[in-house]
């Protein structure tokens, strides 16, 4: 996303000195400036839409972290679809889990959603 939203800053700006350079060899670019801010308005709804449906997931894991806290303990074991191990960290957003291949870090929403197994 950050790739996209920087080329529509890029293609803003690139019309906004366009309208601006027109401008001054005195052509009337009234209509090019309302064009600009109904732009502007869309970029705007859009960024915010894509805020509030990335948030969602954060504050969920986020929410969920606590919940978390209180079902499990460090060094429970525990079995999150195909992966089994024990509980090494809980952190804000995601639990840390010690499996026999390593280290897997998963999301606290998870925890509360698609534990199949837990054993203290």
């Amino acid at each position: 996303m950050a790739g996209g939203l920087g080329q529509a800053v890029r293609y803003f700006l690139l019309a906004l000195t366009f309208v601006l350079a027109v401008g001054q060899f005195g052509l009337k670019v009234d209509f090019l400036g309302d064009a600009l801010i109904n732009l502007v308005i869309v970029l705007v709804a859009v960024l915010g839409l894509a805020l509030v449906l990335g948030g969602r997931d954060i504050f969920n894991n986020l929410l969920a972290g606590f919940y978390v806290r209180e079902i499990y303990t460090l060094g429970d074991t525990i079995q999150i679809g195909d992966h089994s191990g024990n509980l090494e960290a809980i952190d804000t957003l995601k639990t840390t889990i010690r499996t026999e291949e390593g280290e897997i870090s998963v999301p606290n929403s998870l925890l509360i959603n698609e534990v199949t197994v837990s054993k203290k």
